[in-house]
């Protein structure tokens, strides 16, 4: 029985390493990085009218790709397929604002996180722009979000007696507040900043909530496939180095948010 048991942890070892260098010499051998993304999360990522790609993390692939000695090809897949996209090889990375969770983390693996996020509000609500629990958990309050984010999950968790609206991406979120289809979007801070910034919206304003300000803080990373031990190691280390080029208070990666702020 021990021999079978460390029969297969040498397989597993083999099979893994196998993997990665399978991995990294696809990439290599067909010259880009398949890359992930929503395309609709505004400064992380979007897509525009031309079919090219823009915002904080796809400039940070575009980064990796080219320490890889390739260049970086976008593929746009909704949220709640970007795992089952990634597991059946379709894609190398997942870059698209993606945080780590107990729930994901059971299937791919996560770099080191490259940016601290929280849940914000944004409305023109001055009760729920108090950012408390007892103004915005209420049955009469519709509350939007981009449809299979944590942020929904978000909302099930602290305000159970809301009204969910479900937006598909930015234009339909803009959409939807603007005709008053929800009282509120809740998102990313850095996603509700960049309405804030969006001349469309008058009188509207931002504010972190409660359960961000005490302790419900999420982490953006990079998602890999748990078979590339190898490929996972490149990709997490080249995290380390963006983060650490000029310093953890000011790194290169958050230097590159507030341009994407005033974006259209």
């Amino acid at each position: 029985m021990k021999k079978l048991a460390v029969l297969s942890i040498i397989l597993t070892i083999i099979i893994s390493s196998v993997f990665a260098q399978t991995t990294i010499k696809q990439i290599k051998d067909r010259g880009y990085l398949l890359v992930g993304t929503s395309g609709n999360q505004l400064p992380y990522t979007y897509k525009q009218e031309d079919g090219t790609f823009v915002g904080v993390d796809i400039e940070l692939a575009k980064e990796l790709a080219k320490e890889m000695g390739v260049e970086a090809k976008f593929v746009q897949i909704e949220i709640p397929y970007l795992i089952d996209s990634l597991k059946a090889g379709n894609i190398d990375v997942i870059l698209s604002g993606f945080s780590i969770t107990s729930e994901r983390n059971l299937e791919v693996m996560f770099t080191d996180y490259y940016f601290e996020t929280g849940k914000a509000i944004f409305s023109n609500n001055s009760h729920l722009l108090s950012g408390k629990t007892k103004n915005i958990n209420k049955s009469d309050v519709k509350l939007l979000a981009l449809k299979n984010s944590s942020s929904i999950d978000f909302i099930k968790k602290h305000y159970p007696n809301a009204t969910i609206v479900e937006g598909t991406g930015k234009d339909d979120c803009v959409e939807k507040l603007k005709t008053n289809q929800a009282d509120a979007f809740i998102g990313d801070i850095e996603i509700c900043d960049y309405y804030a910034y969006d001349g469309r919206f008058k009188n509207f304003d931002r504010k972190i909530l409660e359960e961000t300000q005490s302790s419900d803080h999420e982490f953006i990373a990079i998602a890999v496939s748990p078979n590339d031990i190898l490929f996972f190691n490149f990709v997490n280390n080249f995290i380390k180095e963006q983060k650490s080029k000029n310093g953890d208070n000011d790194n290169e990666i958050e230097q590159n948010w507030e341009r994407y702020y005033d974006y259209e």
